[in-house]
């Protein structure tokens, strides 16, 4: 199979249709086109499949566009067809999201098409920025592992970065800058954007000296706006100050967390819940007698966040601490939550208003 990917709004006048050649047949002088790499010609055999992708295709000028019209109107370029097992797929970008769109479609020409409208997913984000693949959530790492494993393998994506999101719930992935804010907004956040900020921030602690370096390292990538807010986020870690308080003495945490202003109180929780996150996975490899005596400080937890159970119900907390467990530990956690299920009334409550909502957790406890 001829899988060629083109986008036509970077390529050279001849790129597009080929170059021309005069040739002398039966005295007279024609031209003829010789063809660019990506066509497939019909003479390439019988059984030879050609896939053209046509990528940002209403981006394409006004000559390139006329040329790629002709190819998928009539699998004719330059007088030459293409292959008879041909197929054309075609990616466009809404008008809102970006500038650069100079061809309006005609509806004949989409009439050709069966269309797909594709919408980025956080959750499909998130995992691809964990490491994971195939379904599974990759390594985890929370705010509450040190700066020095910031570089662990596995991780796509800076853990304050994938952090800051899940406590915005994806709200702060992307945004869509109109015509009328290009002139103030160059970087916008977008998932590019925001890998770039995260290659940027890699390796910078996150320290009272090093809090604008990284603010400003961020603006760069997704501009300044959101990179405040990350500030703010990265401001609360830096109270939450040792991650170990909050399994340690939980009822002190969220009795000194409820008095703090409401934003504070559910950043600070979020935080928390990150830091509890990652205490689950790193005790998950360990015998299972232990496993589950460790897992009782997580039940411990739960119990002790009543103070802020209007804005981050104890389910809520659970779900999105199992949601960061890798794939390939799923046993040893439903083997801890089924023993803590049958032994604690308030933790046994706790996993069915969970598995109301997540039938992921429904099918670990069955």
């Amino acid at each position: 199979m001829h899988l060629n990917t083109l986008m036509a709004s970077g390529l050279d006048p001849s790129e597009t249709k080929g170059m021309p050649d005069v040739r002398e047949v039966a005295g007279a002088k024609v031209t003829e086109w010789a063809l660019p790499w990506w066509w497939v010609p019909e003479g390439a055999g019988p059984d030879v499949y050609f896939v053209l992708f046509l990528d940002e295709l209403n981006c394409s000028l006004s000559f390139q566009w006329t040329t790629l019209r002709e190819a998928v109107n009539s699998g004719v370029l330059g007088g030459v067809k293409c292959a008879r097992k041909s197929a054309f797929l075609a990616a466009v970008n809404p008008p809102e999201y970006s500038s650069d769109v100079q061809q309006e479609l005609s509806l004949p020409f989409l009439n050709r098409f069966c269309h797909l409208y594709v919408d980025s997913d956080y959750g499909d984000w998130r995992e691809w920025a964990l490491g994971g693949s195939d379904g599974r959530v990759g390594e985890y790492v929370s705010l509450a592992v040190s700066s020095a494993k910031h570089g662990l393998s596995g991780m796509r994506i800076d853990p304050r970065i994938v952090a800051f999101h899940e406590m915005h719930r994806g709200a702060k992935l992307r945004e869509v800058v109109t015509e009328s804010d290009r002139d103030r907004y160059v970087a916008v956040p977008t998932p590019r954007s925001w890998h770039m900020a995260s290659e940027l921030i890699r390796g910078v602690p996150t320290r009272e000296d090093t809090i604008d370096l990284l603010t400003l390292l961020v603006a760069s990538a997704v501009g300044m706006p959101v990179a405040m807010e990350f500030r703010a986020f990265l401001e609360l870690y830096r109270e939450l100050g040792d991650p170990n308080v909050v399994l340690d003495d939980p009822e002190r945490f969220f009795s000194e967390v409820s008095s703090k202003p409401r934003e504070k109180r559910i950043g600070l929780t979020y935080i928390a819940v990150f830091a509890v996150s990652d205490f689950i996975r790193s005790i998950l490899g360990l015998p299972r007698r232990e496993r589950d005596r460790e897992f009782g400080k997580v039940v411990r937890f739960l119990k002790a966040s009543k103070p802020v159970s209007r804005e981050i119900p104890a389910h809520e907390m659970l779900l999105m601490m199992t949601a960061m467990i890798p794939g390939d530990s799923k046993t040893e956690l439903v083997d801890t939550l089924g023993y803590w299920k049958t032994r604690d009334k308030f933790f046994s409550d706790v996993l069915f208003k969970s598995a109301e909502i997540n039938l992921e957790v429904s099918a670990l406890v069955k």
